[in-house]
């Protein structure tokens, strides 16, 4: 992995309690890791639901190995929200990358 190319720095975000600032727990986002990646586009789709055009981009992050990343977590890289879909272990290598694929939505419903 050529590390040079790790130019977009990303958080990575996990769902659930956290201390608000009244000191109440609540449900919510926190940021679980901060990291460094290279991001991708891998497609982008038109679709019409109830006559509203949905873009949907596909993008890849690729980190430094990591096994603690999950489907359950999501991406926020310039302020933009990445629903992680997918997390690959290269060749199954246990070492070097680790690819994310994730999916950005816009201009209609968000698959929850």
């Amino acid at each position: 992995m050529n590390v040079g190319k790790l130019t977009q720095r990303i958080e990575i975000q996990i769902y659930g309690e956290i201390e608000n600032d009244i000191g109440e727990i609540t449900k919510g986002w926190s940021t679980y890791k901060k990291l460094w990646a290279n991001k991708s586009l891998l497609r982008n789709s038109n679709n019409y639901v109830l006559d509203k055009e949905n873009i949907e981009y596909s993008y890849r992050f690729k980190i430094r190995y990591r096994t603690d990343i999950t489907e359950a977590m999501r991406i926020v890289c310039n302020d933009i929200i990445y629903d992680i879909k997918h997390v690959n272990n290269i060749k199954e290598l246990n070492k070097y990358e680790t690819n994310i694929d994730c999916i950005l939505y816009k201009e209609g419903v968000y698959n929850e």
